[in-house]
């Protein structure tokens, strides 16, 4: 695993939810992998969107096309057990954010979350 996250990004967000998220996609990128390969995770501000732009990459075999559209979708997953990447996505989406995943070119998949740099209007995260 390699992380590249600025040191001075923080973002208006509930710390232990949001880790709920990521270690959601991390283990979702651990078992793809069958334990072997590289995650990468990866962070910038993107100020004029007011954004920050996260993403979790994997080297492993991505998403079957066919599914690429429904990952998010409460209940589905392509493993035997677990409860899929809905709780990301509700989770992201819930801070004012947006989760969306594509398969890298070289192979893998690529979470992209986009998350407010400042605090929501209604005073929420």
């Amino acid at each position: 695993v390699s992380v590249h996250i600025p040191q001075d990004l923080v973002l208006p967000l509930d710390g232990r939810h949001m880790q709920e998220a990521l270690i959601n996609l991390l283990l979702n990128a651990a078992q793809a992998m069958h334990g072997q390969g590289h995650i990468r995770i990866t962070a910038v501000a993107d100020t004029d969107a007011d954004q920050a732009v996260l993403r979790v990459e994997d080297s492993g075999p991505g998403i079957p096309p066919q599914y690429l559209n429904r990952i998010f979708d409460p209940f589905f997953t392509l493993k035997p057990v677990g409860l899929g990447l809905s709780i990301a996505f509700g989770i992201v989406r819930r801070h004012h954010g947006r989760i969306d995943a594509t398969n890298l070119p070289e192979g893998g998949a690529c979470f992209t979350l986009r998350l407010p740099l400042t605090p929501h209007k209604d005073g929420t995260a």
